[in-house]
């Protein structure tokens, strides 16, 4: 992104790229309710069997648990948000 910045600030526009940045941490503020909901549903939705590979896998086994649970929803919450 730096880089894109640095040859749009050359070529004058800086200003189109800061709007599109701009916007899209709007859709992201503006996603944040949705998010903590659907966090809250992974979270009840946890099994013990669940909850045991995140306590006794790699690292990312948290990560790897809410990405499984929580990608698809997201994007079809998102995708209307940044489209807008």
């Amino acid at each position: 992104m730096n880089t894109a910045k640095k040859v749009m600030r050359f070529t004058g526009g800086a200003g189109l790229l800061d709007e599109v940045e701009l916007r899209m941490n709007r859709a992201a503020e503006g996603s944040m309710d949705e998010a903590k909901q659907m966090f809250g549903d992974a979270i009840e939705q946890m099994t013990i069997d669940d909850a045991r590979g995140i306590l006794t896998g790699p690292d990312d086994s948290a990560t790897r648990y809410f990405e499984g649970k929580m990608t698809n929803p997201l994007l079809a919450k998102m995708r209307p948000i940044v489209e807008r």
